[in-house]
């Protein structure tokens, strides 16, 4: 019984380490606010900079971005005309029936993807978001961050990225 209720607590401990880990890395980079822009911006702009969570989903991102000759990927944010930004956001949307048992919760997670033209002196334009939402049930154990995707899926980034990309040739009249 004592290893039992070792074994939860050392779970419960590892839970909450995650959790602050993944809300730690979710504001790291993206900017607190934004001006609201509009797609079309990018009509004459192809030098993209990407940032994501984690190299995985950035290497996710980065082949769908390949794909499309009207976006050139930059090393730098510095030399870049506007960002890609991805992470994934979770939110609590019940509880435990079972006051006595607290790791049963139930999670929503979105990746969340943001392209915005990074503005020196002044506040970033938003031009494009999307959020696609992947549900987890309980018992919820740490998060699935590096490769996050629905059964019939391809990882979130890449769903996202090839949202943005659709978007992007119509807001430039391509097919």
């Amino acid at each position: 019984m004592n290893i039992e209720r070792t074994f939860i607590i050392i779970c419960l401990l590892a839970l909450s380490v995650c959790a602050l880990a993944v809300e730690a890395q979710q504001g790291e980079t993206l900017p607190p606010q934004f001006e609201k822009g509009d797609l079309s911006e990018l009509k004459d702009k192809q030098r993209v900079y990407v940032n994501a969570t984690s190299t995985h989903q950035s290497e996710n991102i980065l082949k769908e971005l390949k794909k499309y000759p009207g976006v050139q990927v930059v090393s730098a944010q510095a030399d870049a005309d506007f960002v890609v930004a991805y992470r994934i956001e979770r939110k609590q949307f019940g509880t435990s029936a079972d006051p006595h048992n607290p790791i049963q919760k139930n999670w929503t997670y979105y990746g969340r993807l943001l392209v915005y033209v990074p503005q020196t002196g002044g506040v970033d334009r938003l031009l494009w978001e999307t959020s696609l939402q992947f549900q987890i049930p309980p018992p919820v154990g740490p998060p699935p961050l590096p490769d996050m995707r629905r059964n019939w899926e391809q990882p979130l980034e890449k769903s996202a990225t090839g949202k943005f990309i659709k978007a992007l040739k119509k807001s430039r009249g391509e097919k």
